[in-house]
């Protein structure tokens, strides 16, 4: 008995489907012959891939593919193509969304395998620090600073404020507390906001009484019309308060009165000063 093959019949030599075939003959004493066929169909499995572990990243820019564990049948070799990463939920760049690359191993006969890896990012939120707390003479005073902000991923920002808003005393007066507001808000909409105070220290007002006088009889006493001054462009209202005895005999010679002038400022802030008439 004699063989001969395998030989290629049909299809892709040492691939899935391929048919070979083994012709065998006997020949007797006398030279005769006779010969028959058997047929091999290769069934050849299909190469496996199994890809990196999914991965939650910080931002877009730290995607990248790794390297996925294939195998093949028959020690074929080989070749790994990827395709993406692509988005497939979310906002491109921003805090939660996915994305995914698909890697493809295929074997020297064509056949394939893929399989996915899913990329999560978890975007920080921008951060902002308010510019410090201030005292102030004045409400008009009041003016927004600059923060410091910072955002993930090379992302830009924009920062708005809100107020100044009075949270404590009278508005515009001594001892007054306002706050402004700022928010940083980075290009996938997440914010962060911090605020500044500020305190008024709003002066006093100030009066300056006339001269003191001497007057022939006390009928002659009248009050005059002190300097005042306010701050913050306040009103101001003065009050008197007198004439009082405060030495002798009333209307005798040598006899002395004052005269209490009080400016009282839009806040209710006060000062006083006195004439005296001899």
């Amino acid at each position: 008995v004699s063989t001969d093959g395998p030989t290629l019949t049909s299809g892709a030599d040492g691939c899935d489907g391929a048919t070979y075939e083994i012709v065998y003959t006997v020949t007797d004493e006398c030279g005769q012959s006779a010969n028959c066929t058997q047929t091999f169909t290769l069934d050849v499995a299909a190469p496996t891939i199994e890809c990196p572990a999914d991965a939650v990243v910080d931002c877009y820019d730290d995607i990248t593919a790794g390297t996925p564990a294939t195998s093949t049948a028959c020690e074929q070799g080989s070749s790994v193509s990827t395709e993406g990463p692509s988005l497939v939920s979310g906002t491109d760049g921003c805090d939660g969304s996915e994305y995914e690359i698909v890697y493809t191993v295929t074997d020297d006969c064509g056949q394939r395998a893929s399989c996915t890896q899913t990329f999560t990012l978890n975007v920080d939120a921008p951060t902002i620090t308010c510019p410090a707390d201030a005292v102030v003479d004045c409400y008009d005073d009041i003016t927004a600073g600059t923060p410091t902000t910072s955002t993930a991923c090379e992302q830009g920002s924009s920062v708005s404020t809100e107020g100044p808003s009075l949270i404590s005393g009278a508005d515009g007066c001594d001892g007054a507390e306002y706050e402004i507001v700022y928010t940083v808000t980075d290009d996938c909409g997440q914010r962060a906001s911090c605020t500044q105070t500020f305190t008024l220290d709003v002066a006093a007002p100030t009066i300056e009484c006339p001269v003191d006088a001497i007057v022939d009889c006390v009928d002659d006493i009248a009050a005059g019309t002190p300097t005042t001054t306010t701050a913050c462009g306040q009103g101001g209202d003065v009050s008197t308060d007198g004439p009082s005895l405060i030495s002798g005999d009333a209307g005798c010679d040598g006899a002395t009165y004052e005269i209490t002038y009080t400016v009282t400022d839009d806040c209710g802030q006060r000062a006083s000063c006195t004439q005296t008439f001899t």
